[in-house]
């Protein structure tokens, strides 16, 4: 993906969280943009539902996976 392509992707990832779409994230290696992605959909799915108390814990998880992956 391009970096015009990036440039909302803060706010398509909002979008596609409120209507309930399916979000796949794909990548030969794991960087800061990418862990900011990973983190803004796991945030914004846990606000969604009230349960914003969980994101460090499952956003640690979630990390953990994808590198031992």
């Amino acid at each position: 993906m391009s970096e015009k392509n990036l440039e909302n992707l803060p706010d398509k990832i909002k979008a596609m969280v409120l209507a309930k779409e399916k979000i796949s994230l794909k990548s030969s290696k794991i960087n800061s943009k990418l862990e900011n992605y990973v983190l803004l959909i796991i945030t914004e799915i846990l606000k969604k539902f009230k349960q914003d108390r969980y994101v460090e814990m499952l956003y640690t998880s979630v990390k953990e996976l994808a590198i031992n992956a």
